[in-house]
């Protein structure tokens, strides 16, 4: 559980090989009146649900400009959970959402393990999928991963549709393009004249200027 600066919100979080990552909206006042802001180094507390829920401290290390996602720094007494990929996500894929809602304040949500399938491989934008998981307030910020155990994106928001209520998260390609201050481009969206797929992972700047260039290929 990883709590905001004055304490009076939470979320949930999970350490891979790229730092400990949680949702940046859980550090928005906007949001959130009782939270506050934070810059990288600003001190944050955690609450380790594995290990007796021993209190521990860390430091903001990077809160991503394009995405709903922060780093902190890493633990070591923590383990890092691996990491997969979307690339071969299908419609009906099971997935499990891992997060850690409301810690002592509920022993019966200290930990929170769910299972669904996905529902979208693309929902608003190419960096979010959605899932048949209803979630609960703090899971924010928790890990969703495959079958294999492997980390594939980060939990952050309940969708409602119909009725009723799904889970959406930021996928794991995307988590590695913010953590190197760029953004998750997918191959399939961005192709070359000719059909050449445009498969690296650029900055905005870059993308912009691709996408000016491809323009005006196209109106010529």
């Amino acid at each position: 559980m990883v709590y905001s600066p004055k304490g009076s919100t939470y979320a949930s979080g999970f350490q891979v090989n790229l730092g400990l990552v949680t949702a940046k909206h859980t550090f928005d006042p906007h949001l959130y009146p009782g939270s506050a802001d934070v810059i990288p180094g600003t001190v944050i507390k955690l609450q380790d649900l594995t290990n007796a829920y021993q209190e521990i401290e860390t430091k903001v290390k990077m809160l991503s400009l394009s995405y709903d996602v922060a780093f902190l720094e890493k633990v070591a007494k923590l383990q890092d959970l691996p990491m997969g990929s979307t690339r071969d996500l299908t419609l009906g894929d099971e997935v499990i959402i891992l997060a850690t809602p409301q810690g002592l304040t509920n022993p019966d949500l200290a930990v929170y393990a769910s299972s669904g399938k996905i529902l979208a491989l693309a929902y608003v934008t190419p960096e979010i999928f959605l899932y048949s998981i209803p979630t609960v307030p703090g899971a924010s910020g928790g890990a969703i991963v495959n079958e294999h155990g492997e980390v594939i994106g980060i939990h952050l928001l309940a969708v409602a549709i119909e009725n009723q209520s799904y889970g959406a998260g930021l996928k794991v390609e995307a988590i590695q393009a913010a953590a190197q201050g760029t953004v998750y481009m997918p191959p399939e969206l961005y192709v070359f004249p000719g059909g050449i797929p445009w498969t690296t992972a650029a900055s905005a700047g870059a993308g912009l200027a691709l996408s000016l260039l491809l323009l005006e290929a196209l109106f010529k």
